[in-house]
Order: structure tokens, then C-alpha cells, then sequence
């Protein structure tokens, strides 16, 4: 999880500094396969055991993204069209992300206020449990 915490430089500034470049990182560790849940057991239980990362600085991060990547929903535009794998690599880009962000505080709400008709959309077509 350190990329997303990663400074490049002395001046403080990020790697990832946006949602841009937050999607691109989670794009590749996610779109192309949806994610089992034995996987997702594995992945929580590594996050909540990190003992190297700031959690703090790790949720505030990945909190940040969170509204800018619903906006996007979770999709490089220059990928966008109807493809089937397209929108489904944008729901398992969802499902990563929100997994690393709740683990990063179980007890936080970490819906965005102005976002939350956005999240809610995500987690109906997640519920309809769409086949592959």
C-alpha cells in the first residue's frame, strides 16, 4: 500500500497526487479479473496486519480519490465504450479500491457525503450479482 503513500521527492509531493493516477495503479492491480473472495480474505487480512504502513495516511489517501474516481466511475476514458470487459473491469476496479479503503479503517464510514448516490449505484449493480 505504500504506493499510494510513496513520496517521490524532498518537497513532500506524492507519486500519485491524483485520481488519474490512482485509477491507472488500480486499473492495472484489478480490471483484468475479478477478484474471489478467498483473494479478498487474503488482501484484508495483509492490510489490517501491515504493521510498515501509516493506515491513517493510507485511508485519508485513498479517501481523497474516492469521489474524483465515482465521478470517472472507476473507468481511463480512454478505454470507454460498451465493452463488457470495460465495465466490468470498472466494477472490479471499484470492489479492489473499496476493499483497500474500508480495510484501512473498519470502523470509519468512508462514503463521500456528496457522492453517495454514485457509491449506491456501484453497490446495486454489485448486489444484482451479474454473471461473467
Amino acid at each position: 500500500m505504500i504506493l499510494f503513500t510513496d513520496k517521490i521527492d524532498r518537497t513532500g509531493n506524492y507519486s500519485i497526487d491524483d485520481e488519474k493516477g490512482a485509477l491507472k495503479l488500480i486499473n492495472t492491480l484489478f480490471s483484468r479479473r475479478p477478484m474471489s473472495k478467498e483473494i479478498a480474505g487474503y488482501l484484508r487480512e495483509i492490510i489490517q496486519n501491515d504493521q510498515i504502513t501509516d493506515k491513517s495516511v493510507l485511508s485519508e489517501r485513498l479517501r481523497k480519490f474516492l469521489p474524483g474516481l465515482l465521478d470517472i466511475e472507476f473507468v481511463e476514458r480512454n478505454e470507454f465504450s460498451i465493452d463488457k470487459n470495460v465495465i466490468l473491469g470498472a466494477f472490479s476496479n471499484f470492489i479492489g479500491y473499496w476493499l483497500l479503503l474500508s480495510s484501512t479503517d473498519q470502523k470509519k464510514n468512508h462514503i463521500p457525503v456528496d457522492s453517495k448516490d454514485k457509491f449506491a449505484f456501484f453497490c446495486d449493480f454489485l448486489q444484482m450479482n451479474i454473471p461473467e
